[in-house]
């Protein structure tokens, strides 16, 4: 099993740099209104198939000692449902496109139906290199689907630079998995439904769970698609992308990997526990580091990587770095469950999600927005852990002390590392204002009057600036600010109102005090409004020039 989750491991941190590269050259190229559109529409593919999806590669990967025959009806059944799903989403996507009010839906569901039809025709008999614990084709069949997809998409934004190029990279990555898989692996399927009984049995507490998990991860769309618009959607979802960029890379695979290892020691339960023990905390160490550390430089990372077309995702990204430690945290509960034949359970956590997440969300993103929508999807998956914890407890007997004794060293660690990070950013800025309050000095000491009032005004840009970079305020300060220039602009009043320059510092006439007093002061003012959740009415003053104009009627 140890072998099994390195290649995994290894699978996914190859897949996620190439999804990295990938993001960070569709930002540069495309918009976050085609982001949205696209998560739109992959939100209500995969709602669809998750409605018929029998997860035949889970049950062929538990069950032991069967025969040919169980995998010609799993793959028979998942070509009837990619064809249901096909038909289904062409009938619907018209409706689809009126409820989001967003037209170009409409064909991008047409094109993405064929996805779903390819999917159904893959080779099933790849579950034999998760169940054999062959990661290592699993490894190859996964990153060359990967890296197919990755350049199409790529090359494609570069000429059409809009949303089809997602869309079409998409239905390319599903046709190299089909080719793919049928190179891979010798096996041939044939029709027949003859044990179809025995798969439906087990997959129904599957089809349930991988329902409400889906509408509690995906629910998102939906949501903030109807209430909001779509460039909102494509903010959000890469904002929980790059907040989940650590975790799921080392979470998935490993549970992955665990639940055939789990499987197999499903009549030792001591020996069991002690895997589930031993696998949390191997995730916790080398997860939970990475996604704290995503958090804390969350800022200065999107405005390099994405540019600014993508600064509202900042704070997306923060708050959704709490969801990233639950996943972390409860990584291996699911694998734990499904090994003890209890799927019914993890249900009842993916039934708690889905539901509080959504009415949170939507009332959450009723008031404050894109963020209060990041902050109910967080607060729900808090409550949902520690549902999660007490559901192990009770059936495993593995309690929060046993727990605890295993992922102590990596918490303290953690808070240890975070506070050490926000005290030097906090030495950093007061370093920083300090050097650049003796360089405004200097420089006016030496310049005439005009150019004396451009510098004290250039590095008072500077000072905000650079708070605003390291305190996470987002651009529409720096908008503020440039407001303020206007005062410079009006030459002549800094021109008339400079007195003196004298023992290093700039003096000026108390009329013009009062102006650049007062702009300071509703720029301080309007910090605190961000700080409380009052930014918009502030913001927009700014913009009509309100405070502007009051600040120099006086």
């Amino acid at each position: 099993m140890a072998k099994g989750a390195v290649w995994t491991v290894l699978m996914r941190l190859t897949l996620r740099s190439i999804g990295i590269v990938s993001t960070i050259v569709l930002a540069r190229l495309l918009v976050p209104a085609d982001f949205g559109l696209v998560v739109l529409a992959s939100m209500l593919i995969g709602f669809v198939e998750l409605a018929s999806e029998f997860e035949f590669a889970t049950y062929l990967i538990r069950a032991q000692g069967i025969d040919r025959s169980y995998y010609d009806t799993a793959w028979t059944l998942s070509a009837l449902r990619g064809l249901l799903v096909a038909a289904l989403l062409v009938v619907c996507s018209s409706a689809a496109a009126d409820f989001f009010a967003e037209p170009r839906l409409r064909d991008v569901l047409y094109v993405l139906s064929l996805a779903s039809l390819i999917s159904g025709l893959a080779n099933i008999g790849i579950v034999d290199f998760q169940k054999s614990l062959n990661f290592d084709r699993d490894f190859r069949l996964t990153v060359q689907t990967k890296l197919v997809s990755f350049v199409i998409t790529v090359l494609l934004a570069i000429v059409l630079r809009n949303y089809w190029a997602l869309v079409i990279g998409m239905l390319s990555g599903r046709c190299a998995a089909l080719l793919f898989g049928y190179t891979m692996h010798p096996f041939r399927p044939r029709i027949s439904l003859v044990r179809t009984g025995a798969i439906l049995r087990f997959s129904k507490w599957v089809i349930a769970n991988n329902l409400l998990y889906y509408a509690q991860r995906q629910g998102y769309a939906f949501v903030i698609g109807k209430m909001l618009n779509s460039a909102s959607v494509g903010l959000y979802s890469v904002g929980r992308e790059i907040s989940a960029i650590a975790t799921s890379e080392l979470v998935v695979p490993i549970g992955r990997a665990m639940l055939p290892g789990l499987s197999a020691l499903e009549k030792e339960p001591a020996a069991m526990r002690r895997t589930f023990l031993d696998g949390l905390g191997v995730i916790v160490m080398l997860a939970l580091p990475l996604g704290v550390g995503i958090a804390l430089t969350a800022d200065p990372l999107v405005r390099v990587a994405m540019g600014p077309n993508w600064v509202g995702a900042v704070p997306v990204v923060q708050i959704l770095a709490v969801v990233g430690v639950v996943r972390v945290f409860t990584a291996t509960s699911d694998p734990h469950l499904l090994a003890l034949n209890l799927p019914h359970l993890t249900t009842v956590l993916a039934a708690f999600g889905a539901v509080v997440g959504i009415v949170s969300m939507l009332w959450a993103a009723s008031i404050w927005g894109l963020v209060g929508a990041a902050w109910a999807t967080s607060a729900t998956a808090i409550l949902q852990m520690l549902l999660n914890y007490a559901i192990i407890w009770r059936v495993s007997g593995i309690s929060p002390a046993a727990v605890a004794a295993v992922i102590w060293r990596t918490v303290a660690a953690c808070l240890i590392m975070s506070g050490a990070v926000l005290l030097l950013r906090l030495r950093l800025c007061c370093s920083s204002v300090r050097s650049l309050a003796g360089a405004g000095a200097e420089r006016g000491e030496g310049a005439g009057r005009s150019n004396a009032a451009t510098a004290a005004t250039a590095d008072l840009d500077r000072v905000i600036r650079l708070d605003q970079a390291l305190a996470g305020a987002d651009a529409d300060i720096v908008g503020c600010i440039g407001r303020a220039r206007e005062v410079e602009r009006a030459g002549h009043d800094f021109e008339t109102g400079v007195a003196h320059v004298d023992d290093g510092g700039l003096a000026l006439e108390p009329h013009v005090q009062r102006v650049v007093q007062q702009i300071v002061g509703d720029v301080i003012e309007l910090v605190g409004d961000l700080l409380i959740g009052q930014r918009e009415g502030q913001i927009e003053r700014w913009r009509n020039g309100d405070l502007r104009s009051a600040a120099l009627r006086r």
